[in-house]
């Protein structure tokens, strides 16, 4: 399947909105679980106030445009900070708690898994970013 990116980030005027983003899901495909691929516009935003992790699998973000930061909290150390930047990828593992904060306007194709997805405000006390442990590769 053929899939413009392009076209489907200039129509993302009507997608699912929260708080600077804009996102819309294309596709469900089955990578041994369900993930879905979709496409986000994340405005600039000054702290990263949405954590969330994904016990059902890895996430890649390839950011098509812009750039972004990525702050991932794991269980073996302190916080790591990744600059991502245009024509960039990221993978983030599969039980890893992480946020994103826009650094510029971005565009950004994302894979993730459909199932056993969690998220929370950073002002949640009761779902701070603890550090997370990872599932063995």
């Amino acid at each position: 399947m053929k899939i413009d990116v392009t076209h489907e980030l200039a129509t993302l005027n009507g997608a699912y909105t929260r708080r600077g983003l804009r996102h819309r899901s294309l596709r469900d495909f089955d990578v041994g679980a369900s993930s879905m691929l979709g496409v986000a516009l994340l405005e600039r935003s000054t702290s990263p106030d949405h954590w969330e992790v994904h016990d059902g699998g890895d996430e890649l973000l390839f950011v098509v445009g812009g750039r972004i930061g990525v702050e991932i909290c794991r269980a073996d150390g302190p916080s790591d900070w990744q600059t991502i930047s245009s024509g960039q990828c990221l993978v983030i593992p599969r039980g890893v708690a992480h946020a994103v904060i826009v650094l510029e306007e971005a565009a950004v194709v994302f894979v993730t898994p459909r199932e056993g997805s969690r998220s929370w405000q950073a002002a949640d006390v009761t779902q701070s970013p603890q550090p997370l442990e990872a599932s063995p590769s």
